[in-house]
């Protein structure tokens, strides 16, 4: 009676054990794919993040400039402003005084997007299709 209690423990500390590792591998595999979310306040007197990171904020009015491919404009949260660089085309709905998210890196003030997201407000309707 003795070893049928012994082996029902070690199935059971087994399939926790595989359980555990099993949740750590998940953890791990996510922690490395994590994107942190900054808006321009943050970046300002803190330490500047290392590698890649979001950006969040409105496009300040006046502030966008387009030279061939290359789109710079300012990302403000109205207590700081950022300085980004886009090259690439820019989404239909990116204009000024409208909210944007951009996925890149900092460098010396100024922030180079390497990808970037136009939000839109929550009455956002698309517009009519024109196929009949």
């Amino acid at each position: 009676m003795n070893k049928s209690r012994t082996r029902k423990g070690l199935k059971i500390f087994g399939i926790l054990s595989l359980a555990g590792l099993g949740a750590t591998l998940i953890l791990f595999s996510l922690n490395n794919k994590l994107d942190y979310f900054y808006s321009p306040k943050d970046l300002v007197g803190n330490v500047t993040p290392k590698g890649n990171f979001k950006l969040g904020g409105m496009v300040q009015t006046g502030s966008i400039e387009i030279i061939g491919t290359e789109t710079s404009f300012i990302l403000t949260d109205f207590e700081s402003s950022v300085k980004v660089r886009f090259t690439g085309v820019t989404p239909d709905l990116f204009k000024e005084n409208s909210g944007a998210v951009v996925y890149g890196y900092l460098e010396s003030d100024e922030f180079f997007a390497l990808e970037l997201y136009a939000k839109h407000d929550e009455n956002y309707m698309p517009p009519k299709s024109t196929k009949t």
